[in-house]
């Protein structure tokens, strides 16, 4: 009897062991199971954040890429770039901890939409900015030419005038020179060629006619220079001179004529009135201009 009861004692122990034994293969089984389970979905995981960070990188590196080919240009989208900056650095962070994979793809949606507007910005910035410098080198270049034309305009203008003014030159035909001594109380000229006899000077020329010269008053001066060189004058100061090419000149004889562009026979006296403008023996030259130049010249000689 009592072998019985240890027998079946036995297999009832027999039987709990092998009930636990199964319970165990079954925990370690499904453990194992579980286990496989959290490597594979860690692995995926980390693969999803590997293509996740390449793909960020990818858009990053290419970022940089357009701000360096275009340069200054970028700086007109600093606020643009601050927001691209401001969604990578929260992708990196989503991608660390390994976010929602869906949640990040999203977030690089919008990144890269918001890159390629970037891109497109720039690009617009850029063509306007070449087509500003094209109509700025344009300008430029219609500068350069208006200013070449103005300066060969103003050449032209120039030496249109210089032509003009020169073909408005009067001249003095005929000029000449000669001393006279004055007979009947000086109602009667007699020609000399002493100078102790020399009473009266007279320059005689014909103005020229000239239709491109201005008509109406004009002021003719002479001087009268001595062997020694110096001018037979009235008086000294600014009264007694007047400026030709730059320079002011004592005159010897000052004489207004009305000219009407033509012709007219010209004569100028100079009277030996005072002892400090005593003749000598020598050669005289008369010069004698109009409007500020020299129109003639003549010589005689006294003994």
């Amino acid at each position: 009897m009592e072998n019985n009861n240890e027998l079946k004692r036995y297999k009832i122990s027999t039987y709990i062991l092998s009930v636990v034994c199964l319970i165990l293969l079954g925990v370690v089984i499904f453990s194992s199971l579980k286990v496989k389970t959290i490597v594979v979905e860690k692995n995926k995981a980390e693969i999803l954040s590997t293509e996740l960070q390449s793909e960020l990188d990818s858009l990053v590196i290419n970022h940089e890429r357009i701000k360096q080919e275009y340069g200054a240009v970028t700086s007109k989208l600093t606020e643009r770039d601050s927001v691209i900056q401001a969604n990578t650095e929260e992708i990196r962070k989503l991608i660390a901890r390994q976010a929602d994979y869906n949640k990040i793809k999203r977030k690089l949606e919008l990144l890269r939409t918001i890159s390629q507007d970037y891109v497109l910005r720039i690009d617009s910035i850029s063509r306007v900015n070449q087509e500003l410098v094209s109509e700025n080198k344009k300008i430029k270049e219609d500068v350069t030419k208006y200013k070449q034309n103005a300066t060969e305009f103003e050449q032209e203008t120039v030496s249109l005038k210089e032509k003009i003014n020169t073909a408005a030159r009067l001249k003095a035909y005929g000029v000449s020179a000669k001393a006279f001594n004055l007979k009947s109380n000086g109602t009667k000229e007699e020609q000399t060629d002493r100078s102790r006899k020399t009473e009266r000077i007279k320059v005689s020329f014909t103005l020229s006619e000239n239709s491109v010269a201005e008509s109406g008053n004009k002021n003719i001066y002479c001087r009268i220079a001595r062997p020694d060189g110096k001018v037979l004058i009235i008086g000294d100061g600014d009264a007694y001179s007047f400026d030709t090419e730059g320079q002011k000149l004592q005159y010897s004889i000052k004489q207004q004529v009305s000219y009407d562009k033509k012709s007219m026979n010209i004569s100028l006296i100079w009277n030996v009135i005072d002892s400090k403008n005593e003749m000598i023996p020598g050669k005289y030259f008369a010069m004698v201009y109009i409007d500020g130049y020299q129109i003639g010249e003549a010589s005689f000689v006294l003994k």
